[in-house]
């Protein structure tokens, strides 16, 4: 188990902090405990310069997100809302085909946070979508959205 095998995670998160996740979460954390805590190049190079770049957006649009949409799945940049299903409507597929009502957005933060190693904001919201996450809702489940998801994390996990 992670947290028992000595690993680097173990050691940058803490062993009491997995006894508190849903199984779920595990999944987030053999992510990162599978990459470097931070991804770090001389901030005078050209790849320095352009990965600052993208920790400035990710963080800008992270922020702005947990400012004006959280708990919905996205941030509607033209009305500066949060959005989520069309509750009203389930044949608006335009919108209900990708937003499923588990703050996608927030979830789909967690290895970006971890990659660029914001350790404090990392655990803060592992606990926070610990606390609020339930799939036990009225919602259709996007076989797309959750496989390509699915595709994209499990790779990662297993090295």
């Amino acid at each position: 188990m992670l947290a028992s095998d000595g690993c680097r995670l173990t050691r940058f998160i803490g062993e009491t902090f997995f006894t508190m996740l849903p199984p779920f979460l595990l999944m987030f954390l053999q992510l990162v405990r599978s990459i470097q805590p931070a991804i770090s190049v001389s901030p005078s190079t050209e790849s320095g310069k352009m990965l600052l770049k993208i920790r400035e957006m990710f963080d800008f649009g992270y922020s702005n997100y947990m400012k004006y949409a959280y708990p919905e799945d996205e941030l509607d940049p033209i009305h500066c809302r949060g959005r989520g299903p069309d509750l009203t409507d389930r044949n608006n597929i335009n919108i209900n085909d990708a937003l499923g009502d588990y703050q996608l957005t927030l979830v789909d933060s967690l290895d970006s946070l971890a990659v660029f190693g914001n350790t404090t904001e990392f655990k803060r919201t592992v606990k926070l979508v610990a606390a609020t996450l339930s799939f036990n809702k009225q919602s259709v489940v996007q076989i797309f959205e959750a496989n390509i998801r699915r595709t994209v994390i499990c790779p990662s996990i297993n090295y």
